[in-house]
């Protein structure tokens, strides 16, 4: 029941910020036995309140960690009241110390989340580079493909004719050769095209542990946006 008084005292002085107003609540409040009882309250955690043998009996309240001295007076709620300012103070400090902290967490979330973005749309080009490099290569796949089947069937039509015209032997030959030039080069864009696509799966790899590495470090779902 005693508690419960002080901590009523304790919420109008935190309301209406009044030290005056504290001590004189807690003097007509309590009478002596009821205010070393209400020592034990949790706002004086941490604090230790003794009256001082001789020296006009003087109150003194002292801090637990370190034992230095937060007041002395011969009016016990005086020195209730410097504790209890003490711990506002502190209080005080720690929200404003935890606030600056919520707002540097912000700032870094906000970068974060910048960087994502900006991540994001690097990747969305340089995607849509490589698709088109892919289709270059490929139509010219489909090119030369047409050309040696082309060059193929000439081919075998001046072999059938071959008996009949032996002066077209040479420039047979010769398409012959070109079809191995052809057949040459066809086979160096099958190369690149096989080296693009291991670029292409690296790439893929890579940005899905960027991914994971984003999510972790926002704590969140992360989602890349649609693909055009």
């Amino acid at each position: 029941m005693m508690l419960t008084r002080i901590s009523k005292i304790l919420a109008v002085f935190f309301v209406v910020g009044s030290l005056a107003f504290m001590g004189f609540a807690i003097a007509v409040t309590f009478g002596e036995p009821d205010l070393l009882q209400a020592l034990s309250d949790k706002a004086f955690n941490g604090y230790t309140v003794i009256k001082q043998e001789g020296a006009g009996g003087l109150w003194e309240a002292k801090r637990g960690r370190d034992g230095g001295s937060v007041a002395s007076s011969k009016v016990l709620p005086e020195v209730m009241v410097k504790v209890l300012n003490e711990v506002d103070q502190a209080n005080k400090q720690e929200i404003q110390a935890l606030k600056e902290r919520q707002d540097a967490l912000q700032l870094k979330r906000d970068e974060l989340v910048a960087a994502r973005i900006g991540d994001e749309i690097a990747l969305q080009t340089y995607e849509s580079e490589v698709r088109r490099q892919l289709a270059s290569l490929r139509q010219q796949e489909a090119d030369k493909a047409a050309e040696v089947i082309s060059a193929t069937t000439q081919a075998q039509k001046l072999e059938v004719s071959v008996a009949a015209r032996r002066e077209d032997v040479f420039r047979l030959k010769q398409q012959v050769r070109e079809i191995q030039a052809d057949n040459y080069r066809l086979q160096q864009i099958q190369a690149q095209l096989e080296n693009l696509q291991v670029q292409i799966q690296d790439e893929v790899t890579r940005s899905e542990e960027r991914k994971a590495q984003l999510q972790e470090r926002l704590g969140t779902t992360y989602e890349p946006t649609s693909k055009p």
